[in-house]
């Protein structure tokens, strides 16, 4: 079985078993193929289609060991049946061996628990939890990558609640697309909708999963930095994101009451929203 499919398979079967199953992790640097979360305790698993890659593995596993609870080097049955020497070896090292199949993995060779460096065990939690969001974070920008949209969730955020008949006559669209546009925020969990009398309102949910948070403070720490002001342009060279996605976190940090900014021209200079000023 070639190594990708391997992976594939395994990594569907793992998610059976464990919390949160990621593959390609970064640990100081060098990408393990699959990390497990159970209990707070990281299991590493480094996947080989051929025996003779196993000597070269043995060495990752000893790389990875510092911030992973335990590891185990993954083949598939055909490829177990041909180690022989390297089992003791794995065995003296604390290196755990698993068969894999299509529908099942069993485990021929257990790993030793190990107390991993704390520092690189935080690290590799926080980064699987930030990626254990990914799918979550990709919906809500989908929900959010129309600029229709987009100008339906900023109204929204700004006011908290707004009427429906407000939304219609602020945005040049025809009624039913608009309707479109706010059942896609709605699936998205993004934006509300209740009746007042006969007046449908529209009420803020949640902001992106937590998706602008990690930008958003980047861009408040630049401005906090430059208290003399920075246009769009500027922001994105500095913090290296896209024009756009630097734009649409400014619109939504203005609509919180976070920064302001006032038009020079073509160019917008944006700082942060001090306090006393309304």
């Amino acid at each position: 079985m070639k190594e990708k499919l391997l992976l594939y398979h395994l990594e569907k079967l793992l998610k059976r078993d464990f919390d949160i199953v990621l593959s390609q992790v970064f640990i100081s640097k060098k990408r393990i193929d699959l990390v497990c979360l159970k209990n707070k305790e990281l299991t590493g698993i480094e996947v080989k289609s051929n025996i003779s890659e196993i000597s070269d593995a043995i060495g990752q596993c000893l790389f990875y060991m510092k911030g992973l609870h335990r590891i185990f080097i993954a083949v598939s049955g055909d490829e177990l049946e041909k180690i022989k020497d390297e089992k003791e070896i794995l065995k003296n090292l604390g290196i755990g061996l698993i068969s894999v199949s299509a529908d099942n993995y069993y485990i021929f060779l257990n790993a030793k628990k190990i107390n991993p460096n704390k520092k690189f065990v935080k690290v590799i939690l926080d980064r699987m939890n930030e990626l254990s969001k990914v799918p979550e974070i990709i919906e809500d920008y989908k929900a959010l990558a129309h600029p229709t949209r987009f100008k339906i969730y900023l109204s929204v955020l700004e006011k908290k609640e707004v009427k429906l008949k407000e939304i219609v006559s602020e945005i040049n669209d025809s009624y039913p697309l608009i309707i479109k546009h706010i059942k896609i925020l709605k699936k998205a969990d993004l934006i509300g909708t209740k009746r007042k009398g006969k007046e449908t309102i529209l009420e803020m949910k949640s902001f992106p999963a937590e998706i602008g948070d990690p930008i958003k403070n980047r861009i408040l720490k630049l401005l906090s930095q430059h208290p003399e002001e920075l246009t769009i342009t500027n922001m994105t060279k500095q913090l290296n994101i896209h024009y756009t996605t630097t734009s649409r976190y400014l619109s939504i940090l203005e609509a919180e009451g976070k920064v302001i900014h006032r038009d020079i021209g073509m160019a917008k200079l944006f700082k942060l929203r001090d306090r006393h000023e309304i």
